[in-house]
């Protein structure tokens, strides 16, 4: 059985793409793209392309035709109605969406609220680095659990899905408390003891899961998992009597009016 692989934004025959983004004319990119596809994929491999073949020209579809491998495309916001015809006629399986294995694939990235849903996403659409190389400065806070598999950023040709697999596993090793720390280096952030806690609760809460909570006495928002611990930036928070916590989702059934405030004062102020 073959190897899985994932790639996207291929763009052949995109000429004002390739020279303002990758400093080549779209000849050269292309041949690049199929020469590293097919020093990488063998006949056995599928590769799924995360969208954006061309843009938007069926004629510049036919280079599918010399990459090994077995393809199967997610549609990308240039692979048009008539592009997707011309890949159902060529044999291609297309669709918008991808669940494959726990991971959400998808040509642009998803809403950090569906995270919950899934491992992670894979996606592409995104081309420019900022100066730190983050390829997913598009992203918000949390963006751990994004993968762009853009051929930019992975030598003009497909990552393999053990690849992104080893990324992920080395997201989650070692305990809850290193992971919090390395997403509060990440976000830049040294010391936690001021700002908006809704705001920070809810960053821990998109990234890691769990649920919002309110200290009903110290007035403080954290995230609390299923193991009846409870997190904010400072790491393990620990409530100086369980009754005090409360969920969010309920506050409004347990106090209307100190509801209405605090969602007044701090959630619509994040």
């Amino acid at each position: 059985m073959g190897k899985v692989y994932f790639t996207s934004d291929l763009h052949f025959g995109h000429e004002l793409l390739t020279n303002t983004l990758r400093g080549m004319a779209s000849k050269e990119s292309d041949e690049l793209i199929i020469h590293n596809w097919n020093e990488t994929v063998t006949k056995r491999d599928v590769v799924y392309i995360l969208g954006d073949i061309t843009m938007e020209k069926r004629s510049n579809l036919s280079v599918l035709d010399k990459l090994k491998g077995i393809k199967v495309v997610v549609g990308g916001n240039h692979d048009v109605k008539k592009c997707c015809s011309t890949l159902k006629d060529m044999g291609i399986t297309t669709m918008g969406v991808l669940r494959y294995k726990d991971f959400i694939c998808t040509h642009i990235p998803i809403h950090p609220l569906f995270l919950k849903e899934c491992r992670g996403n894979i996606h592409g659409h995104i081309h420019v680095p900022d100066s730190s190389h983050n390829y997913n400065m598009a992203l918000p806070p949390g963006s751990e659990r994004y993968y762009n598999v853009n051929v930019e950023f992975h030598g003009y040709k497909p990552v393999s899905f053990d690849e992104i697999l080893s990324y992920f596993d080395g997201l989650e090793d070692g305990s809850f408390t290193s992971q919090l720390v390395k997403f509060r280096e990440r976000l830049g952030i040294k010391d936690w003891d001021t700002g908006n806690c809704y705001w920070a609760a809810t960053l821990l809460k998109n990234r890691f899961g769990g649920e919002l909570y309110y200290d009903v006495v110290v007035g403080h928002f954290v995230v609390g998992f299923d193991d009846g611990k409870f997190y904010d930036f400072g790491g393990e928070y620990i409530p100086a009597e369980s009754k005090n916590m409360v969920a969010w989702e309920k506050f409004d059934d347990y106090d209307p009016l100190r509801y209405k405030r605090i969602k007044r004062d701090c959630v619509l102020n994040y």
